[in-house]
């Protein structure tokens, strides 16, 4: 009896006129009138399709924006560690002994600046101390990023004599001529030079940066002023890319995580969904990551581009 009830019902579906002017666009199934299945997939992808093209194109719009922040965070930095540096003083003869390396010895360390002209300094109402660096007892050619760590006692025990007494310093290489002559002439010693700062940087990056700056070269004197803009850059480049965090490793490991597993999505899910779906979870992932450990200003423009990249996607998903 169910049997001849469904017929029925399918037949007197079947007789339903089809509307005219909508030509092959319209199908009957089973009785019911469809748009045409290709059609509407084809209109239901394309709109979707352009929430996430106006939503990509936004954050593209914000984009230069972000850098504009993210520079006038960096400038506001930079003001407010120059207001750390306004009187400051030399202590020329403390790591450098009228540049003679056979004069830097324990006994001089001790006796060449003490707790009580540090004291003093304080007091006169300075508040940086620059300590000029003879690079010779710590520069290894072929190794110059792995520095002697008993030299490198006495020169943290300086710095931290400093900070006691409520001083900045300032860390400046200050070299001799030859050393000097050899970045003129010789790539090999500034890639050398470039491995210094890279073990020098690292071991300093600990410190507060709002307390411990660095000179690169005291008075470099090269007479090709375009050779040291690029020695300057490389050195500053390499100290940029010492490892500050440690959750270095651990970013590095979720970046191999994710690249695997973005190929697995590429070889095991549906392309069209996964190429826009792994773009919008860097966009976001990045804008957290600002947020909570590069301390940039995310404002409310980027969180509002992120959220309509992943309404997008979900869009395409569905």
């Amino acid at each position: 009896m169910l049997q001849r009830l469904a017929s029925r019902r399918l037949s007197a579906q079947a007789e339903l006129p089809v509307p005219r002017g909508v030509g092959s666009d319209l199908v009957r199934w089973r009785g019911f009138h469809f748009w045409n299945i290709e059609v509407r997939l084809k209109i239901a992808r394309a709109w979707k399709f352009v929430v996430v093209v106006a939503a990509v194109c936004w954050c593209g719009a914000l984009e230069p924006a972000a850098l504009a922040q993210n520079n006038a965070d960096g400038a506001a930095v930079a003001a407010r560690r120059a207001l750390t540096l306004r009187h400051g003083i030399n202590l020329s003869n403390w790591f450098q002994a009228n540049g003679d390396p056979a004069g830097l010895t324990e006994q001089h360390f001790d006796a060449a600046i003490t707790d009580d002209d540090l004291a003093l300094i304080k007091a006169m109402g300075f508040d940086h101390v620059r300590i000029a660096i003879n690079p010779a007892p710590l520069f290894r050619r072929g190794q110059a990023d792995q520095l002697p760590v008993d030299y490198l006692a006495y020169l943290d025990a300086a710095v931290n004599k400093v900070l006691s007494h409520g001083l900045a310093v300032e860390l400046d290489i200050h070299a001799g001529g030859d050393f000097k002559h050899s970045l003129a002439t010789d790539d090999r010693f500034v890639q050398d030079f470039a491995d210094f700062w890279t073990g020098f940087a690292r071991h300093y990056s600990t410190y507060d940066p709002d307390k411990v700056f660095f000179e690169v070269l005291n008075e470099p004197e090269l007479a090709d002023p375009y050779r040291w803009y690029g020695i300057e850059t490389k050195i500053a480049g390499a100290i940029r890319a010492v490892l500050t965090c440690p959750l270095f490793f651990a970013g590095v490991s979720f970046l191999a995580l994710a690249f695997f597993s973005l190929l697995f999505a590429l070889n095991h899910l549906n392309l069209s969904l996964v190429a826009p779906a792994s773009a919008s979870l860097t966009l976001v992932t990045n804008a957290i990551a600002a947020k909570l450990f590069l301390k940039e200003n995310v404002d409310r423009r980027r969180w509002t581009a992120a959220v309509l990249v992943c309404v997008g996607v979900y869009f395409l998903a569905h």
